[in-house]
């Protein structure tokens, strides 16, 4: 954990108190609670862990496969996608949130035998997070990005949840292959061992699947951590994928909040120059790790035909498609529809020309011949 960080945002948060932002500092403390409940019970349970369930530590973490394109790039349908092959292994959000092997066995346990009180919990924050799905769908038993362990670890851009007012003291939060090497090797170590424990739940023999649209900003860390891990990226084109994606951090600082800054805001500029700076830094790893562990799909090819873009992965890759998966894959379009939502977002709301995008991101637009 980023103690220091957390200290600011803390302070942060007790001066905001004390201003307008006010009730922006109060909606953050059932989020506090939330985080140090989890804390906890995932504490003991690596307690238990080590004493009932060790065989994890001998887990290996072989070729994992990672999907770290920026938001709105159709990660969520590529992810669900792919982790309908029983070879991979794709976390849900629970299990992100709470990663102790004895606490999940446990909880399993406890919704077989419809214990009203587990079931009766997850149906309220199901129910919460119902208000995202216009954007984005969340729930506890669905497949979801590893975003929750990184969070519990203040070691995302997205810190802003908890601390709505600390990028107004300290500015732009640094990514976490720019915090210092002691605290980033914890952070990964910790990752690993995430990994570890939920393969040796699910099954050692699978491939772990991930996605985390904030990837790009761990790519030196992920590539120490696992030197034979592979990387699918997903390019779109930045002057439709930035107003989407800010519309996202919008809905989530809304759903989190209660209210959200409005467009004008110098903070929106803060996050756009972030999201910006994502794409940068993923065409720069493509040309460091090659194609042996990298692939780049278009956003426009993916979603007209998701199972020729399924076919491209194993392809590349050199995964081979055993006969019993060809219809799944050969499905993958008609699975595909519930990933579509409509909706129309402007970057003009933010005060960001077309012409800016295109300036800044003039390496981007040249290597994929975008626009």
């Amino acid at each position: 954990m980023d103690r220091q960080l957390r200290r600011q945002g803390l302070r942060a948060n007790i001066a905001a108190m004390f201003s307008a932002s006010r009730g922006e500092a109060l909606a953050t403390i059932p989020l506090h609670v939330n985080a140090g409940v989890r804390r906890v019970i995932n504490g003991v349970g690596y307690g238990v862990d080590e004493l009932v369930h060790r065989r994890w530590r001998s887990v290996e973490v072989r070729q994992p496969l990672f999907i770290v394109a920026p938001p709105r790039s159709g990660t969520t349908l590529l992810f669900h996608q792919l982790a309908a092959d029983p070879r991979f292994a794709a976390p849900t959000l629970g299990n992100t949130m709470l990663r102790a092997i004895s606490v999940n066995r446990m909880l399993k346990r406890m919704a077989e035998r419809e214990s009203k009180g587990i079931l009766g919990m997850r149906d309220a924050i199901d129910k919460q997070m119902a208000a995202l799905d216009d954007t984005h769908t969340l729930r506890l038993g669905r497949l979801e990005e590893d975003e929750a362990f990184f969070n519990d670890h203040f070691s995302l851009l997205n810190v802003h949840i908890l601390f709505p007012t600390l990028a107004e003291r300290r500015g732009a939060i640094p990514v976490l292959d720019q915090r210092p090497p002691r605290f980033r090797r914890a952070v990964m170590r910790r990752y690993k061992n995430f990994i570890r424990r939920f393969l040796y739940r699910v099954g050692p023999e699978r491939t772990y699947l991930g996605k985390n649209v904030q990837s790009m900003g761990r790519m030196l860390s992920l590539s120490e951590t696992f030197p034979d891990a592979r990387f699918i990226h997903i390019v779109r084109d930045p002057l439709v994928q930035l107003p989407s994606a800010l519309g996202l951090v919008r809905a989530v600082a809304k759903g989190a909040h209660g209210r959200v800054r409005p467009p004008e805001d110098p903070y929106w500029r803060m996050v756009a120059d972030m999201l910006i700076e994502q794409h940068l830094y993923l065409l720069e790893w493509e040309r460091k790790l090659g194609p042996q562990r990298w692939l780049t799909l278009r956003y426009d090819d993916l979603i007209a035909d998701p199972a020729a873009a399924l076919r491209a992965v194993y392809d590349h890759f050199q995964i081979p498609i055993p006969e019993e998966l060809a219809p799944t894959i050969a499905g993958a379009n008609e699975r595909a529809g519930e990933f579509r939502k409509q909706r129309q977002y402007s970057l003009d709301d933010y005060g960001i020309s077309a012409d800016e995008v295109r300036e800044r991101l003039a390496p981007v637009y040249q290597a994929y011949q975008l626009g």
